[in-house]
């Protein structure tokens, strides 16, 4: 038997196709919204990263034209305040209204107390 022309096997083929995504139909309908998001989710991020590699980039070639400094003047981080070296001794409490002047009294002697 001689095989048949190409331009039919051709058009079998694309009504097989056919009948095989119209079969597939209302499963891909179903699935079509969870694809749109991921797909719109997937170019969201493809674009963030290259945004941020142009700020990279970007950064780069304007710092080789102007350094910037390590340090900002206005930037003050909690370990570089000095501790307060009072020991305490001034500090203004409810039992301790106001500052304490003058040297600590010794509590252990007997030359405040009334006999």
């Amino acid at each position: 038997m001689k095989p048949l022309p190409m331009p039919v096997r051709i058009a079998a083929g694309l009504v097989a196709t056919a009948l095989e995504q119209a079969r597939d139909l209302p499963r891909l309908v179903v699935e079509f919204p969870v694809t749109a998001v991921s797909q719109a989710l997937q170019a969201s991020m493809r674009v963030q990263q290259k945004v941020t590699e142009l700020a990279i980039r970007g950064d780069r070639a304007l710092g080789a034209l102007r350094p910037v400094a390590d340090a900002p003047s206005w930037a003050t981080f909690d370990d570089e305040q000095p501790e307060p070296t009072t020991n305490g001794a001034g500090t203004v409490t409810p039992l301790r209204p106001t500052p304490v002047a003058g040297p600590p009294i010794d509590e252990t002697t007997d030359a405040g107390a009334i006999d």
